[in-house]
């Protein structure tokens, strides 16, 4: 999410200055690879490449082949065939044994919707969206074509209307249900469909010295981040000045106050116990995905015990989602690795992993449509 962030805002200025600007896509990747469909770059010829669609390989020719599309306009669909003996003449020997399409094409488009354009809005207004495109050459659906649809309903489009449209609008919508993408045709047409979701909301409860490391991360990584404190000078902006929000709040004020979302996580970390039951008789009900709780298991369980002996049920729905102590068992002693502890878990619970290692894992090591 950060680099998409990145790229968003570097195309803001773009569109500023007037400047051309090439948008290189991975639309599709067979074998292995570097990075999966979504990966994305952004160049021009006076600021350069913003975000990546390789570990370094790709992107000296893809720069390329953007500057023959500056000047002639027209999108055009790259493959990369690391599978052939060929990789090695092409000089980038990347040794990664598999094939991948990139499309790459101007920004923003003559007649089609501005992919970038949207994404920004979606992301601004927090809406999940799919983007839709068309990597197959042909008379009535042209390289490059998009169908855009927001999770309020809205649909831009530069696909002709008929059949085939309304097809991609519909595993468009059953993307947005499943939030994952695939890959599809459509009358011999190949069509990447992606999911895009906006940053990960994370709740800090608690702003002691050892939140500083867990924002500052989870901020880097363009995660969405509020801090909550009772005490006001704990929960002071210029503390945290990689947060989205910092608000000094009782739980009682808090539970008026803010909102708590499903797909996002929370970790309770204020050391004071007896607050540390209420935000946790706060946070259980919610909607959030993950809780996290500082401190030793019998310090949580302790937690829950107060709870019950004032009269919350305690559902086992929401025990699932508790995870204390909070973190991946990784060696952490320091703040920062505290941080790196808490933030990986939360990762791998929200993604559905096991938190493993990859040297383990059967199969490939990220989910492709």
């Amino acid at each position: 999410m950060k680099e998409l962030l990145e790229i968003l805002k570097e195309y803001r200025e773009m569109l500023k200055s007037g400047e051309e600007a090439v948008l290189a896509t991975v639309v599709r990747v067979q074998g292995s690879a570097y990075r999966g469909p979504g990966a994305r770059m952004l160049w021009s010829p006076e600021r350069g490449a913003t975000g990546f669609l390789s570990g370094g390989c790709l992107e000296g020719d893809v720069q390329e082949k953007a500057l023959e599309v500056v000047e002639s306009g027209r999108p055009t669909l790259v493959r990369y065939d690391m599978t052939s003996p060929d990789d090695i003449l092409w000089g980038l020997g990347m040794g990664c044994d598999g094939i991948v399409d990139v499309l790459i094409e101007s920004l923003p488009p003559g007649d089609g919707p501005d992919v970038v354009k949207f994404l920004d809005e979606s992301i601004a207004q927090r809406h999940r969206s799919v983007v839709a495109v068309s990597y197959g050459e042909g008379l009535e659906i042209p390289l490059g074509s998009r169908l855009l649809l927001r999770d309020n309903g809205r649909v831009l489009s530069d696909w002709p209307r008929g059949e085939p449209r309304r097809r991609v609008e519909d595993h468009a919508r059953a993307v947005l249900e499943e939030g994952k993408g695939r890959q599809v045709e459509i009358e011999g047409h190949p069509v990447f469909l992606e999911h895009v979701a906006p940053p990960l909301r994370l709740f800090v409860v608690g702003a002691g010295h050892d939140a500083v490391p867990l924002v500052e991360t989870a901020s880097r990584l363009g995660w969405s981040v509020t801090v909550i404190d009772h005490r006001p000078a704990f929960a002071q902006e210029r503390r945290f000045p990689g947060a989205e929000r910092v608000e000094c709040l009782h739980p009682r004020e808090a539970a008026e106050k803010v909102r708590l979302h499903a797909g996002s996580a929370a970790v309770v970390m204020s050391h004071n116990f007896p607050k540390d039951v209420e935000w946790l008789g706060w946070l259980l009900p919610s909607a959030v995905d993950y809780i996290g709780a500082l401190g030793p298991s019998d310090r949580t369980e302790k937690l829950l015990q107060d709870l019950r002996e004032q009269g919350q049920e305690l559902e086992e729905d929401q025990l699932r989602r508790l995870y204390g102590p909070v973190g991946l068992d990784i060696g952490a002693d320091s703040p920062q690795e505290i941080a790196l502890s808490i933030l990986a878990e939360i990762r791998t619970v929200l993604s559905g992993r096991s938190g493993g290692f990859l040297r383990q894992r059967e199969g490939p090591i990220n989910d492709r449509p």
